[in-house]
């Protein structure tokens, strides 16, 4: 009785996104401390990642309060605007209903949400919490360097900062797959990948991919990215040219030769 009850329980906790394929209904009920306005959920990547949804999904602000109701296939990360003049940092919304407060006087800051997905965004930032530090630290240097030399900087001091920027981004990779690691249900950490990939294709992303578990790879999220994966690598700085069949003006086949 033990190891079924252990069982159905560890089935449960894998992923309690991973039992339809098929849309489910959510709903976002909001609290803001302003009693009227337009609040906007924005899609923080390519379109291609909402399909079927509007670009920007808009609600109205009453005493407070707004609501939000759609459909989703997993949990799907946006921002929020209020008016044009306060917007969130990434916040992901998951099936089913869930609460969201937003302080306008915490500008680019995560609103808190009140779901299964956004409980796990303390662990997360827990482990970056000291690259956090360094680059806090980094941007303090950059501003002193800017106030000195009225960012006009000598081919030095331009060397150093983007060696600093490049040893930041690549211990944040690095971070990232050692959490995908040991957190492979994480929709907080795909959709944080997701954000990293607009930036750029980098040989570690494969293993972070690779690392997630089967159902995240398999959701509608997860595939999208793999397919930008995949076409970002073709095209990334290094990468070996795909195979192509040329014809020269005879209409012979090009050989090899021409194309080393």
């Amino acid at each position: 009785m033990f190891q079924r009850t252990l069982f159905i329980f560890l089935l449960y906790s894998v992923n309690v996104f991973s039992q339809s394929n098929e849309n489910q209904t959510f709903k976002l009920v909001g609290v803001i401390n302003s009693d009227t306005g337009t609040v906007t959920l924005r899609q923080m990547t390519f379109s291609d990642f909402y399909p079927g949804m509007e670009t920007n999904l808009s609600s109205k602000v009453t005493n407070g309060r707004f609501v939000f109701e759609g459909s989703l296939k997993n949990p799907i990360a946006f921002e929020i605007i209020y008016n044009n003049s306060y917007w969130s940092d990434m916040f992901i919304i998951d099936p089913g209903i869930q609460e969201m407060s937003i302080d306008l006087n915490s500008m680019d800051k995560t609103p808190k949400v009140d779901n299964i997905t956004m409980k796990e965004q303390n662990e997360y930032l827990l482990a970056f919490s000291q690259l956090q530090i360094k680059n806090k630290l980094f941007d303090k240097k950059y501003d002193s360097l800017v106030t000195l030399y009225k960012r006009n900087f000598p081919e030095n001091i331009k060397l150093e900062i983007a060696n600093e920027l490049s040893n930041s981004y690549k211990e944040h990779d690095k971070l990232l797959l050692k959490y995908v690691q040991t957190h492979p249900h994480s929709y907080f950490a795909l959709w944080k990948f997701v954000r990293l990939n607009n930036f750029g294709y980098e040989d570690i992303f494969d293993a972070i991919f690779n690392a997630f578990d089967r159902t995240l790879k398999n959701s509608q999220t997860g595939k999208m990215l793999l397919t930008y994966l995949e076409r970002e690598k073709k095209i990334s700085i290094g990468a070996k040219f795909p195979k192509i069949t040329v014809l020269n003006n005879q209409g012979n086949f090009w050989k090899k030769v021409y194309l080393n």
